[in-house]
């Protein structure tokens, strides 16, 4: 198999035997003459083929810098094993190998693999073609609304002394921002400059203008695209459930590129993992509820600990941030707000929790308890929706 570390136009790779891997990995890795490099052309995709492995070991290193390895050497017939970041720099310190090392990340991800390649759930969960694409434009969308809101926070601050009367405008008036970059007539708009207090538009208040108005045709074009890939037809249990929480196309595409296929949660009966043990510290028999554990985690809503003798720390939550801002939106809009929340019996169920919650803890805990909370119930709708379409 092959490990490799994926850089910004190349990868740095050694191929490990399976039947014969090294005994001593520190030994291996200060043999420089084990690890090769690849660069990102036709000629190093043939480079890695030539060494006929089965397997190659990577990180899903910023999506797009692995994405091209990923894909072609997919296509070629060579299975892709994806380490998460945080299993690399733990293996990596177990073989006592150096940090920030290519060569390192290599070795260590072929040295992962061979050990965890019976567990398919030590590594990370690989998106069939319709999800990657679907996240793929969650991000592009996101990507824009950045360029945007830097673009027009440097407009409002020209048309401060430029157009005044205009400085406020949101974009949520695309017609303003047309006329103002030059593509779109308005009567009204030409009256109103015309009747300024200000000094008058600039070439460089029309140059952002028009660059404004690109990325908000593009950001329409991106919606449209999100939207029929949300319309696959193996996304409709999926939105059944997440339509009835009041979830918008925005919030389930965030969601569904993390759950789908939900199977990936459960065990081979389509049952949500619960096991029972020892607690290590109450010594009390716990169930612990592992597929639901493994959803909060993927949606951002599970809290990491470190602890240190006596002391139990609690930092930041891992899994995607994104998702749990999604989850906070639509907490925000839909659940608190008396006039906008959701109705029906679950609206109320909702609702209730997390008046409750906010009445006990405060905000920020209650909220991020109640997101949580709604994950959960989520997670078991979706869970119960899939075995009825079965």
């Amino acid at each position: 198999i092959i490990g490799a570390d994926v850089c910004k136009s190349s990868v740095v790779f050694c191929c490990l035997d399976t039947e014969n891997p090294p005994t001593d990995y520190g030994e291996y890795y200060r043999n420089g003459d084990n690890f090769q490099t690849a660069e990102a052309n036709v000629q190093g995709l043939k480079k890695i083929l030539e060494c006929k492995a089965a397997v190659i070991a990577l990180e899903p290193t910023g999506n797009n810098y692995s994405r091209l390895w990923v894909e072609k050497l997919g296509a070629a017939g060579m299975k892709v094993a994806l380490v998460g970041h945080s299993e690399c720099k733990s293996y990596r310190k177990i073989l006592a190998l150096p940090d920030k090392d290519d060569s390192a990340d290599a070795l260590t991800l072929g040295y992962y693999y061979l050990l965890n390649q019976a567990n398919p759930r030590r590594f990370v969960i690989q998106r069939d073609e319709v999800t990657y694409q679907l996240r793929g434009r969650i991000l592009r969308l996101q990507h824009l609304s950045r360029i945007q809101t830097m673009i027009s926070n440097r407009l409002k601050q020209d048309l401060a002394y430029c157009f005044p009367e205009r400085q406020d405008t949101g974009l949520n008036a695309p017609l303003f921002w047309g006329w103002l970059a030059g593509e779109r007539l308005s009567i009204k708009y030409d009256n109103e400059l015309a009747a300024t207090a200000g000094l008058g538009l600039t070439d460089d208040v029309r140059i952002a203008a028009k660059t404004l108005y690109m990325q908000m045709q593009r950001e329409r074009d991106v919606q449209a695209e999100l939207k029929a890939l949300l319309d696959h037809p193996q996304f409709r249990p999926y939105r059944a459930v997440l339509a009835r929480y009041g979830m918008g196309a925005r919030v389930q595409s965030m969601l569904i590129s993390q759950l789908y296929p939900i199977e990936n949660f459960l065990d081979a009966d389509g049952a949500a993992i619960v096991e029972r043990s020892r607690g290590r510290i109450s010594k009390k028999n716990t169930l612990k509820h592992l597929s639901e554990r493994r959803v909060l985690k993927m949606l951002g809503l599970a809290p990491t600990r470190e602890q240190s003798g006596t002391s139990i720390n609690e930092t930041k939550k891992a899994g995607s941030n994104l998702c749990r801002d999604a989850m906070w939106q639509w907490a925000f809009t839909r659940i608190e707000p008396n006039k906008r929340r959701l109705q029906g019996d679950l609206g109320d169920i909702l609702k209730a929790k997390h008046d409750e919650l906010k009445a006990s803890h405060p905000t920020k805990l209650a909220r991020s308890k109640f997101m949580a909370y709604a994950a959960r119930r989520v997670f078991y709708d979706l869970v119960a929706e899939i075995a009825q379409k079965d």
